[in-house]
């Protein structure tokens, strides 16, 4: 069967949603492609005085990019409304990790341009992407500012990011004073931002994962509620289970970040008592509730 006899098949078994919603989000999708046309219209006039040599490829490394972008937004929920990972790339450069998306070099800067990265960071923002620094706590101020400055002028990212996660271990309380003053960065998000705390404590025993789960937390507690009461929605993961990524960092190696979705051990002020005992009784409850499969990190599937 053809490709289009596939696709019309396929579409002829899938119900269609009427509601104003997906026209709306049609609507969007379609201005935000012809935002990406305009700035690609630019890019290719700049191209246009290059030696035509030199522009040939150039041409044919835009149009490839177009394309692409625009794949991604005919599949917004796999590309554009994940997870993105702020990590060291090369030369120690500031860098963004796509997730597991194969279309990882469009978040490139080298490869989009200054401005289209912008717009696209934008974007996500825009969309509620959640922004992962995973446990390099120090990225929170240096990305803030990176974008604040140089080539991205205006795009105060602190207050556009709608969610966003880092992780924290037993091994960050050494460096407690650093690590705390490199966590106050949080308040330039704006009032109402998810915060998500991944609690790395490791699963070799229940009474291990309680203890640690507590140190964490008497040395934590004083920034989660003073975040609760400003009017953060603060949520506590303990153990989320990781995804690879096939991003490579500055020294070449690649790194596991936090899945998406609600993690098995997710705390916040809506199940749990916003304080230090009211998170430990809502650990000892999850384990109670799942049994023998405590120490698992995926949901089992129903």
């Amino acid at each position: 069967m053809s490709d289009t006899n596939l696709s019309n098949s396929a579409a002829q078994n899938v119900p269609v949603d009427t509601s104003d919603a997906w026209h709306k989000e049609a609507q969007r999708t379609v201005k935000k492609i012809a935002k990406l046309k305009r700035i690609l219209r630019f890019k290719l006039s700049q191209l246009a005085r290059l030696p035509k040599a030199q522009t040939a490829g150039q041409r044919s490394k835009c149009i490839r990019q177009k394309q692409e972008l625009r794949k991604g937004y005919n599949r917004p929920r796999h590309h554009y409304r994940s997870e993105r990972h702020f990590f060291y790339g090369k030369d120690n450069r500031i860098s963004v990790a796509n997730g597991t998306s194969a279309l990882q070099h469009c978040f490139e800067e080298d490869y989009t341009g200054a401005g289209m990265h912008q717009s696209i960071l934008t974007e996500l923002a825009d969309t509620g992407s959640r922004f992962d620094f995973r446990a390099r706590h120090e990225l929170l101020g240096k990305v803030f500012e990176h974008y604040a400055a140089g080539d991205y002028p205006g795009l105060d990212l602190p207050s556009k990011i709608k969610k966003l996660g880092l992780i924290i271990m037993e091994r960050d309380l050494k460096h407690r004073e650093a690590m705390l003053a490199h966590l106050e960065q949080l308040f330039r998000l704006d009032k109402g931002a998810e915060i998500y705390f991944f609690v790395e404590t490791g699963n070799e025993s229940k009474e291990q994962v309680a203890r640690r789960f507590r140190h964490i937390l008497f040395v934590v507690f004083s920034l989660l509620e003073r975040l609760h009461l400003a009017g953060y929605q603060v949520k506590l993961v303990v153990n989320p289970a990781y995804v690879a990524s096939d991003v490579k960092n500055g020294d070449h190696c690649s790194f596991s970040v936090a899945s998406g979705g609600n993690g098995r051990y997710e705390m916040s002020a809506g199940n749990a008592t916003f304080s230090v005992k009211g998170f430990e009784q809502r650990l000892l409850q999850y384990f109670e509730e799942y049994g023998e499969q405590w120490s698992s990190r995926v949901p089992a599937l129903s």
